[in-house]
């Protein structure tokens, strides 16, 4: 439902940062068969909702609606916390554009509506700031090797949805840098602020070392294509219009036709082998629910399907569902977590389910004994080909140290 609505939403934000009816009506057609909004629409995730509610916020926020902007724009934080850079956008350019008195109106507004969850989490869970923000914002600066796999997968979730629209802002910008074209104070401002907004959450995942899926880029898209064909309308109206009008209807009709490729190309194969991953998880709860006692533990770090059908007690070695883990987790990777054993202050587990490319890495550490392994296809953009292998461990606490015990 909320991939659904954000297309006439979309179009309505569109008109309002003043897209042309032909040039409106072909971003919200390309818009409608994004590849990543249909790779998302239908997972259950929370992708689609916080695109919804950030372009509610931003056509409020131009429409100077602002008790309607600041209500969405604390949704749209409760939904995606990392959001906050967006908002303090939208801040910022009601600040310039209007004046501090708005703009703080709009931040206390969206206090109102974050402030009671908060605080009622800080009661119950003991924390103000949600454990996958916790875990995501305080992580360790990536390495620069991690740096650059984090923006080459960004690059790639962009251009593949979006090349064309990204080169032909890019060619406007470069002309206006160049001083070849001039732009009123209107559309400097709405052009700053379609990319920035495309920016910000992206910088924000690259600078913290977060391993980008396109679920996380899906909210950076809008601004995207609106800018692209905000662009190709800028370039009609310093040419004569018979020049580019006559290209529009094509030219949209190819990036339809370039969508519809890449789904079959790019979303669907490792769509489908994310089934794999289901099928092992759940044949991996099964095999526990049998073998292992009644009163066991098991450490892993993706608790979702495994988590939901073992009923055996879980401890997340991402912290996301064990906050007992956090003060161990943060600072330091997954693998070192897993591979250093950096989370057991929290607690020794009696099974460790691993998920690695090699088969049973754990097992010559000399105290996990594997019990079951199971393989399956990379189930990520660009990894379908690639195998994992998913292995669970009984920790032998007999051959511990005194110190591990």
């Amino acid at each position: 439902m909320s991939g659904l609505l954000t297309i006439p939403v979309f179009y309505k934000f569109s008109r309002i940062v003043g897209l042309e009816e032909r040039f409106s009506v072909s971003a919200t057609l390309v818009w409608a068969v994004n590849i990543w909004l249909a790779r998302w629409s239908a997972s259950g995730m929370e992708a689609t909702l916080a695109v919804l509610l950030l372009l509610l916020t931003a056509r409020f926020h131009l429409e100077r609606r602002t008790i309607a902007a600041g209500f969405c724009a604390g949704l749209t934080m409760l939904t995606r916390p990392e959001l906050l850079g967006v908002i303090l956008l939208f801040a910022l350019d009601r600040w310039r554009s209007e004046s501090i008195r708005n703009a703080l109106i709009f931040i206390g507004i969206s206090l109102l509506v974050t402030l009671p969850w908060h605080i009622y989490a800080g009661l119950t869970f003991g924390t103000l700031i949600p454990n996958p923000a916790r875990i995501k914002t305080d992580a360790v600066l990536p390495s620069l090797f991690d740096f650059f796999v984090i923006v080459k997968r960004t690059l790639a979730i962009f251009i593949a949805g979006h090349g064309i629209e990204i080169v032909l802002g890019a060619v406007v910008l470069w002309m206006l840098i160049k001083g070849k074209w001039s732009a009123t104070v209107q559309t400097t401002r709405l052009a700053a602020l379609v990319v920035c907004w495309a920016l910000i959450p992206a910088a924000f995942y690259a600078a913290r070392g977060v391993f980008v899926q396109s679920r996380y880029l899906l909210v950076c898209l809008p601004p995207l294509l609106i800018g692209g064909f905000g662009a190709l309308q800028f370039v009609r109206n310093r040419l004569p219009a018979y020049k580019i009008d006559r290209w529009v209807i094509p030219l949209t009709g190819l990036i339809v036709i370039q969508h519809m490729a890449l789904m079959y190309a790019l979303v669907l194969p490792p769509t489908r082998a994310f089934r794999e991953t289901t099928d092992a998880l759940k044949q991996m709860a099964a095999y526990a629910n049998t073998q292992t006692p009644a009163d066991a533990s098991i450490a892993l770090s993706d608790v979702g399907i495994f988590g939901y059908y073992a009923d055996r007690r879980i401890i997340d070695i991402e912290g996301l569902v064990s906050p007992e883990v956090i003060p161990f987790r943060i600072g330091h990777s997954l693998d070192r977590m897993i591979l250093d054993e950096l989370y057991w202050p929290a607690g020794v587990p009696d099974y460790v389910l691993d998920k690695s490319r090699g088969r049973e890495r754990l097992a010559g550490t000399g105290h996990y004994i594997p019990l079951q392994t199971m393989e399956v296809h990379g189930a990520m953009l660009g990894m379908p080909s690639e195998r994992w292998f998913y292995t669970l461990y009984k920790v032998d606490k007999d051959n511990l140290s005194k110190e591990a015990r």
